[in-house]
């Protein structure tokens, strides 16, 4: 009876009510049709706006509001474009019958396990991700339903071996996507030719912890290393370049620079930057970003440097490429906060974003006055906040995870630049039950001179609770307004 109804109703008017010529209509459908049209003019649900919906839906979990747009066409197309605006960055798994959203209460992508099945927003969906520990098959639900899909434009794929084959059948997507992820994945085979030779639009590309360095040819002359490096991508502004275990010098990477002067930011590894300096110096790049990822404790064991000596040559390096104009804009992505660290970080007046997977109490990060955005991602302390509050006076965004109400209140009260914040809770924290106190903060916030109007990202199990706990839902206050976390794209690729 549903798929009757379907079929009906996309004979039928807009969700805005235009008349249909009944005459259109298989005589043998006609009666369904009136009745249709009976109900639909009858309830008072259709009678609502666009914007009497999008409030209802932010009283609703992702599960519902999946369920919501199934209960007919016109629900459909208006809960699906409200999941396009406010989960625009969950990550869509696609396996081998349906699509599933993660989307848990920690509002990260640990937990592959914890999905909603979401095949119902479909034509809303622009990124999708495959593992091959859900489907063997390289994007085959979207091959088999790409007209479902019309605005994919991001592709994840994890775990796999590529192959002639594999590829072959998603040639026509990879024409259409500007962003490309591969992670932890195997060419077996000449990676442009095999691959990337289709992404003709891409903007974006990340080849993370990927064996894409060789391949295997009968030929001995044709087997080169990383020989992908060495063509143009008109359109790539993003490339990531993440090696594996074993960092190599890549004399293919200035040659690349010179092939794709069009590159923006560039993001790598501490190791591969140390690895490839000299190609690095040598390059034409003229880049916004430079984004520095994992500084490994196997930086501290190179037998040539002492401690002291590799922090100087680190920092030198980094003094050299920005003289040279190789970067205007510089992120760092740390695994924790020592001493040889803040030594290193002193000397960096421009910094513009740093990431810390631990924050400890082991020594005090140095002031960095033209920080723009912090993020802590475990060890965030309320005290040891109050004190990066006090001297960071310039930051726009901060993101800290596994925290409390109260490591982000110093922020508040502190930072007048601050604009957007996005805070995960700890494990087992009851974060003030759950419920965001957006009053106290917003009464803070007004205490503060010149202060700016802060957006808050929140998981959706606090987003809710906080949303029924609220008077009227008021959740937009003259300084503070909350929103769901997956609204924004945060894009940190934590690493």
């Amino acid at each position: 009876m549903r798929d009757e109804e379907s079929v009906l109703e996309n004979q039928m008017a807009s969700v805005h009510g235009a008349v249909v010529d009944p005459s259109q209509i298989p005589v043998a459908d006609r009666a369904k049709f009136h009745q249709i049209t009976a109900v639909k003019q009858s309830s008072p649900i259709f009678k609502l706006t666009v914007d009497c919906c999008d409030e209802i839906f932010e009283y609703l979990s992702l599960k519902d509001l999946h369920s919501f747009g199934h209960t007919c066409r016109a629900m459909q197309k208006v809960a699906g474009e409200y999941f396009k605006q406010n989960y625009s960055t969950v990550e869509n798994i696609t396996e081998e019958y349906a699509i599933y959203t993660i989307c848990d209460e920690k509002g990260n992508r640990k937990k592959l396990e914890e999905r909603i099945e979401t095949s119902g927003f479909n034509q809303f969906i622009a990124s999708i991700s495959n593992y091959y520990i859900f489907s063997t098959y390289l994007l085959h639900y979207i091959h088999a339903n790409i007209d479902e899909f019309p605005l994919i434009n991001h592709i994840t794929l994890v775990g796999f071996n590529f192959s002639d084959d594999r590829v072959e059948s998603i040639q026509n997507l990879l024409s259409k996507v500007e962003c490309v992820e591969i992670r932890d994945c195997h060419v077996n085979g000449d990676f442009y030719e095999l691959f990337l030779k289709y992404c003709v639009n891409v903007k974006q590309l990340y080849v993370q912890e990927c064996d894409v360095g060789f391949y295997d040819s009968e030929d001995e002359d044709a087997f080169e290393e990383n020989r992908w490096l060495v063509h143009q991508y008109p359109k790539l502004e993003h490339f990531e370049l993440r090696p594996g275990d074993i960092v190599e010098e890549r004399p293919e990477i200035f040659r690349f620079f010179q092939l794709n002067p069009n590159i923006r930011t560039f993001s790598t590894t501490a190791d591969c930057v140390w690895a490839n300096r000299n190609e690095l110096l040598r390059s034409n790049a003229k880049l916004d970003i430079f984004e520095v990822k994992i500084f490994t404790p196997a930086m501290y064991f190179n037998l040539d440097f002492s401690t002291e000596q590799l922090v100087q040559s680190i920092r030198n390096l980094f003094y050299q490429l920005y003289e040279r104009g190789f970067y205007k804009r510089l992120f760092l992505y740390l695994p924790k906060v020592d001493q040889p660290i803040c030594d290193l970080l002193e000397s960096m007046q421009h910094l513009d974003k740093l990431c810390i997977r631990e924050y400890g109490q082991i020594c005090g990060l140095p002031a960095l006055t033209n920080l723009k955005e912090l993020a802590i991602l475990e060890g965030a302390k309320a005290t040891d906040m109050d004190i990066l509050a006090n001297s960071y006076t310039n930051l726009q965004r901060i993101y800290i995870e596994n925290a409390s109400i109260d490591d982000v209140m110093p922020f508040i009260c502190r930072s007048p630049k601050l604009n957007k914040v996005k805070v995960i809770p700890k494990d087992g924290d009851h974060f003030n039950e759950g419920i965001l106190p957006l009053v106290k903060l917003n009464r803070e916030r007004e205490k503060l001179d010149g202060a700016r109007k802060v957006t808050i990202y929140v998981p959706d199990n606090i987003f809710l609770k906080t949303k029924w706990a609220t008077r009227n839902g008021d959740i937009n206050l003259r300084l503070i307004e909350m929103k769901r976390a997956h609204s924004y794209e945060w894009n940190h690729h934590f690493s």
